[in-house]
């Protein structure tokens, strides 16, 4: 493109100097609309993830120093299951696989 709007930011003429035609102008308006509306939503979603985290802390946080191994113990079992909020890789449905043969049941009578 060769010069923009000083506003807005869109293109006014190609690199050829020619202005760009109405077709052009309204599909390039439609794409940063589009776009602004995606950033706008994703910009909310942010602002919820942060207040929820903000809601619910961490409840196994570094707690300093240790004291002795039998309050040690008594620390483990908080630290047993640590939830993060977030998606993280692929997400994968739920398998079963049985490597002990097929399945049987045996009825007696």
């Amino acid at each position: 493109y060769g010069s923009f709007d000083e506003n807005t930011g869109l293109p006014l003429t190609t690199a050829d100097g020619k202005p760009l035609t109405k077709s052009a102008t309204k599909r390039i308006k439609k794409q940063y609309d589009a776009h602004t509306k995606r950033h706008e939503k994703y910009l909310l979603k942010e602002d919820k993830q942060e207040e929820w985290t903000n809601d619910y802390p961490c409840k196994n946080k570094d707690k300093g120093s240790k004291k002795n191994s039998d309050d040690n113990e008594d620390d483990d079992e908080d630290l047993f299951v640590q939830l993060i909020a977030g998606s993280f890789g692929k997400r994968q449905g739920l398998q079963l696989v049985s490597d002990m043969g097929p399945f049987c049941h045996v009825i007696e009578l």
